[in-house]
């Protein structure tokens, strides 16, 4: 019982102490403050907290990290200590690039592969890296980011448009428009078996590298994955769950091609392609559509459109949500944002509001409003036309 205690702190303590954890921690704070920035540039305020970058996406994350961690050690994928140092050299150059989506496994897979093949083919030699090595794990690589794609299609699915940040920008007809913008850095610890430790060697695992009885080590490690995407169409909700369900269908073609690599090992060069093109073009067409989509959030002739709800204020509370259409303020019509706030001053200390969903069904909302309360209610809006005319003189 101690021993599997020890065993277990051990494991865990490389967690914290792995250099990738404090890069990552990094990462994610300086995406939030640079959110943090432009939210305040666009609504003179934040939306969001620059630490909810860091926070929000952590439990889904750990989550994750828990249901691949079974299937790694179910399995019985492996990788030498080697191997692992190679895999965060591959995070660090993408992190370098400060583009988060370029934290997606299909991008970590591909680096990962393109080296261990380059020191296989050209007998390169690295620090604790050598020929053997590169050829030995290659296989077990691209089942781990194989497992990690797939959970960052779920990722994405079920939790990739919690928290989107709102953006005003100029339209390709010069008028202002909101768009939301998802970026997410998930933390996925992985429980990861090494050669050579006190855990016995189980000969019915079918993937375990053979270790000739020296028995498996056990490592808990930083893994990410990084997601991106700007949505102009419509509501974040449906538009990212989709892209969800698509990056699932590009992760089973590719846990498949990486299962049969076990027995022909030239499939695992197919399975990297397969998902290093196959991301970019799920991208690339999301980003291609949204930009030449008519834009969701503008001001309309009847009703303003909320852009965003800001957390815990009055709006919240009362089920004010993004897309939704306040029609009527105090029963006066609006039609922009300054007449909903002049609407609102009719009763400074309490507001009706008549609001219409997505589906243009009607209904009611009521709230007081709070001196000192931040932007009244809570809701933000795309800006007036006139605020372009002036920053134009």
């Amino acid at each position: 019982m101690i021993e599997t205690i020890l065993i277990a702190l051990k494991a865990l303590g490389v967690f914290f102490i792995h250099p990738l954890f404090y890069l990552g921690l990094l990462f994610a704070i300086l995406m939030g403050i640079r959110r943090v920035k432009r939210e305040r540039r666009d609504f003179h305020t934040r939306i969001y907290d620059f630490i909810d970058d860091l926070r929000k996406p952590l439990a889904s994350g750990i989550v994750a990290g828990v249901c691949v961690s079974i299937f790694l050690i179910g399995v019985g994928v492996t990788l030498s200590v080697q191997t692992i140092v190679i895999i965060g050299l591959a995070y660090v150059f993408f992190m370098a690039t400060t583009i988060v989506r370029f934290l997606s496994p299909a991008y970590i897979l591909a680096g990962s592969i393109l080296t261990l093949l380059a020191i296989e083919t050209f007998g390169w030699s690295l620090p604790f890296v050598n020929e053997d090595t590169a050829s030995m794990w290659i296989v077990n690589v691209t089942i781990l980011f194989a497992l990690l794609l797939l959970a960052e299609g779920f990722l994405i699915r079920y939790r990739g448009y919690q928290h989107s940040s709102p953006r005003i920008e100029i339209g390709q007809r010069g008028k202002w428009i909101g768009t939301h913008l998802t970026r997410r850095l998930w933390f996925v610890p992985l429980v990861v078996l090494v050669p050579n430790g006190s855990v016995p060697d189980f000969l019915y695992w079918p993937i375990l590298s053979p270790v000739e009885g020296g028995g498996y080590g056990v490592m808990v490690l930083p893994f990410f994955i990084g997601f991106s995407a700007l949505i102009r169409s419509g509501i974040p909700y449906h538009k990212i769950k989709i892209y969800g369900l698509r990056v699932i269908g590009l992760s089973l073609l590719v846990l498949a091609l990486a299962t049969a690599s076990f027995f022909y090992t030239p499939l695992v060069v197919i399975a990297t392609i397969v998902a290093l093109v196959g991301r970019e073009i799920l991208y690339q067409l999301l980003k291609q559509k949204e930009e030449h989509a008519v834009s969701y959030f503008t001001l309309r002739e009847r009703g303003v459109v909320i852009v965003a709800v800001i957390p815990g204020s009055s709006a919240e509370k009362i089920g004010l949500k993004i897309g939704e259409t306040i029609v009527k303020v105090n029963g006066i019509p609006v039609n922009s944002p300054s007449e909903f706030y002049e609407g609102l001053q009719r009763n400074p200390a309490y507001c009706k509001l008549e609001v219409k969903d997505e589906n243009n069904e009607v209904r009611f909302a009521n709230t007081a409003i709070y001196d000192g309360e931040h932007y009244q209610i809570g809701v933000m809006f795309v800006k007036e036309e006139k605020e372009i005319q002036d920053s134009i003189v």
